[in-house]
C-alpha cells in the first residue's frame, strides 16, 4: 500500500484504559485495535515513507512490520482510503447533537393487575412524535388481546415497535407473522419461558425465543460487548447524553410515569397526570445529561459510545455516576 492513510469519516477511533476501537457507524462494525496505533490514527499523514520510517526509527523495525499490516488491514477492510499527497481528512461534526423532539423514545410494562392501556398513553406520545416504543407484557398473552392492544399504534407516529411478552399457547410463529403484517412498525418480539433459544429472522423482523423467565423491570439494565451499536446518530447522541434515558419516558406495570420503570422516582400516575406534564416536573430530565464520560469505569472504556447505559442498578446507588452493576466488561483488562 502506497500514500497517505485516513480512516473514512464515518470510522471513528475510540480510545480506552487498555484497547481502543474503530466504530464503522455506517456498517455497524466495532474493530478492536491496539492503544499506540489510535494514537497514530488520530495524526495525519499515517502510512506514507516518511511516516513508515519515523515510526522504525521511534519503536523498531518490528513495530514497524506490524503497524504495516494493521494499516493494510484497515486499508483492505475498506475502514480507509490512501492519497498520494498530504490532505486533511474529513471528520463527522460529533460536537452537536440535534433532535426538536422532547420524547423519542418510550416503555410501557404490564402484569396481570395494571389498568392503564396502550389507548390513554399511545395518543398522548403522539404529541411528542416519538417514534419508538417498547411493550413489556410479565405474563402469558394471547394474539387476539395483542391485536386488540397495539390497535392505536396504526395511526400513530411509532415507527419502531418492540414487544416483550411471556409465553402463550399460541406464541406461533405464523401469529406472530401476522401481528407483523397489521403493524410493520413490528421490529423485534421477545418470548420469555419458552422450551429453547431460538431466533429467527423475517425481513426486518426478530423473532427471538427466550428460556429466560422475564417477571418484572428487574430484567432491565443488563449491557456488555454483545449489545453495542455503531450507528451515527446513537453515537453522536452517546457523546452528550445517557445512551440509554435520553428523551425517554416510560409507565411501569403499576401506571407510575419514570424515566424508566426500574427506577425509583416517578412523576404522577397515568391516570391523573398527563406524559407532557410529568416531562415538565423538576428533575425528569436531570438523568439525561449523564454520558459516559461522567461515569465511573465506563469513562475508560473504549465501547463507551456504542453501548447502553444503566443509571437504576448502579455499584453504588448513592453515587449517580456509579458503574452500571450489571456490566461485565471490564476495560483495565
Amino acid at each position: 500500500m502506497n500514500g497517505y492513510f485516513h480512516l473514512f469519516s464515518c470510522c471513528i477511533p475510540v480510545k480506552g484504559a487498555k484497547k481502543a476501537v474503530i466504530c464503522d457507524l455506517q456498517r455497524n462494525i466495532i474493530q478492536p485495535i491496539p492503544l499506540f496505533l489510535y494514537d497514530m490514527l488520530v495524526s495525519e499523514d499515517v502510512g506514507n515513507a516518511q511516516f513508515i520510517e519515523d515510526v522504525a526509527y521511534k519503536y523498531g523495525e518490528r513495530d514497524k512490520q506490524l503497524i504495516q499490516e494493521y494499516i493494510t488491514y484497515l486499508y483492505h477492510n475498506q475502514f480507509g482510503y490512501t492519497t498520494e499527497k498530504p490532505t486533511s481528512a474529513i471528520h463527522i461534526n460529533l460536537s452537536e447533537y440535534q433532535d426538536s423532539r422532547s420524547i423519542t423514545n418510550a416503555i410501557v410494562d404490564f402484569d396481570l393487575n395494571s389498568k392503564h392501556t396502550l389507548n390513554q398513553i399511545v395518543p398522548q406520545l403522539d404529541e411528542f412524535y416519538c417514534e419508538a416504543l417498547e411493550i413489556r407484557y410479565y405474563f402469558p398473552v394471547s394474539f387476539l388481546k395483542i391485536k386488540k392492544d397495539l390497535a392505536p399504534i396504526a395511526r400513530s407516529t411509532i415507527k419502531s415497535l418492540e414487544i416483550l411478552v411471556e409465553l402463550h399457547e399460541d406464541c406461533t410463529l405464523s401469529n406472530i407473522l401476522k401481528v407483523n403484517k397489521i403493524y410493520p412498525a413490528l421490529k423485534k418480539i421477545t418470548i420469555t419461558s419458552a422450551q429453547e433459544n431460538i431466533v429467527y429472522n423475517h425481513d426486518d423482523l426478530s423473532i427471538i425465543y427466550t428460556t429466560d423467565k422475564i417477571a418484572d423491570e428487574r430484567c432491565c439494565g443488563v449491557t456488555n460487548e454483545f449489545y453495542c451499536i455503531a450507528e451515527t446518530k446513537l453515537f453522536i447522541e452517546s457523546v452528550h447524553y445517557n445512551s440509554c434515558l435520553n428523551k425517554k419516558i416510560s409507565v411501569d406495570k403499576s401506571g407510575l410515569i419514570k424515566n424508566c420503570p426500574s427506577m425509583k422516582d416517578s412523576f404522577g400516575s397515568i391516570s391523573t397526570t398527563k406524559l407532557k406534564d410529568a416531562l415538565a416536573k423538576d428533575g425528569f430530565r436531570k438523568v439525561w445529561k449523564i454520558n459516559k464520560d461522567q461515569i465511573e469505569v465506563c469513562s475508560d472504556c473504549e465501547l463507551r459510545y456504542v453501548c447502553q447505559d444503566c443509571r437504576a442498578y448502579i455499584e453504588d446507588k448513592t453515587n449517580i455516576f456509579s458503574k452500571p452493576i450489571k456490566c461485565n466488561y471490564d476495560p483495565y483488562q
